[in-house]
């Protein structure tokens, strides 16, 4: 089994902050309709919020 995942780090202008929203949401859509579709029994897709959650998945049986 192998596992690779995408770590997202967030760093805005609190002067943008309106287009930072909309612009990271399109990017958040995008993102999690590609995954979905390239998802099969081999490759599995889900967003987690942080580290827990993310080790709560790779480790499940």
């Amino acid at each position: 089994m192998h596992i690779y995942f995408v770590a997202e780090t967030k760093g805005y202008d609190k002067d943008s902050l309106k287009d930072y929203h909309r612009a990271e949401s399109v990017k958040i859509e995008c993102t999690s309709r590609h995954f979905t579709t390239i998802s099969d029994s081999h490759v599995t897709y889900d967003a987690v919020k942080n580290y827990d959650e993310l080790w709560d998945i790779i480790t499940k049986p």
